[in-house]
């Protein structure tokens, strides 16, 4: 008897698991990146020409520092730090610092050495910051996209001409680029169920060079959750490890258990 309430308790507890959330701020903050990848693609750059979260060493490799977003194109590679930031923004007095002034609230940044897009329309930025070559202000926001327009023109043109001819990256040159950001590593994230994620995870190690995605699935109906408790099944967690680069119209190739 003791057995069936343990299994109806984890049934229970399968079926209806908790909600945890991330809290606005950084939700908005992954949302403004998650939006400048979906406007990149509708400029035609392809999905496997963008990454997100890129993971590289410091000089000294003692640490690792994050990229949001690193863009392939036929022009070269573009390092981008997307900021939600909102309120007024203006630059410490040496010029090695950012400062959010938002009410009663100081955010201090130092300078980036990527191009930093502040995509929330409610930043005021300070007149030198928004002369920066180095930042995107929120009105040039929809212009720094279209920028990168890649029509199928461009990509027969890059396909045939010589690199030499056209100072931009070859066909070729652009395929081994994507193969080594590719190998690059990124965060470990898990998301909880209700939107929260978790950056970071030191209990599940697969071989990171061969998976990209793992997913847990399990049985998240009441009724027969109950009812597979009640014959004598204890819930169980289904996991597929999903290859990485194994993406196609066909869909996500799996890795080998």
């Amino acid at each position: 008897m003791f057995e069936l309430r343990n299994r109806l308790a984890h049934a229970k507890e399968a079926t209806c698991p908790g909600s945890y959330s991330d809290d606005e701020q950084t939700k908005a903050g992954r949302d403004a990146e998650r939006e400048l990848v979906n406007c990149l693609r509708e400029q035609g750059i392809p999905s496997n020409h963008i990454f997100c979260g890129l993971r590289v060493p410091d000089a000294f490799q003692t640490r690792k520092y994050e990229i949001d977003v690193v863009i392939l194109t036929e022009v070269g590679v573009y390092t981008i730090e997307v900021k939600n930031w909102v309120g007024e923004v203006v630059p410490s007095n040496d010029g090695k610092m950012w400062i959010q002034r938002k009410q009663d609230m100081r955010n201090d940044k130092a300078k980036s050495p990527t191009k930093v897009v502040f995509a929330n329309h409610l930043t005021k930025l300070d007149n030198s910051l928004a002369a920066s070559k180095e930042i995107v202000s929120p009105e040039d926001y929809l212009k720094f996209v279209e920028s990168f327009r890649w029509g199928v023109a461009s990509k027969l043109f890059n396909s045939f001409v010589p690199g030499l001819l056209t100072g931009q990256l070859s066909y070729s040159a652009i395929e081994v680029t994507r193969q080594v950001l590719n190998k690059i590593g990124t965060w470990d994230v898990l998301h909880l169920n209700g939107g929260r994620q978790l950056m970071g995870c030191a209990h599940f190690t697969p071989n990171r060079e061969e998976t990209s995605i793992v997913s847990f699935a399990h049985q998240r109906n009441a009724t027969w959750g109950t009812l597979w408790a009640v014959i004598g099944y204890t819930p169980s967690v289904f996991v597929k490890l999903y290859q990485r680069g194994g993406e196609s119209w066909l869909g996500h190739s799996t890795c080998a258990l």
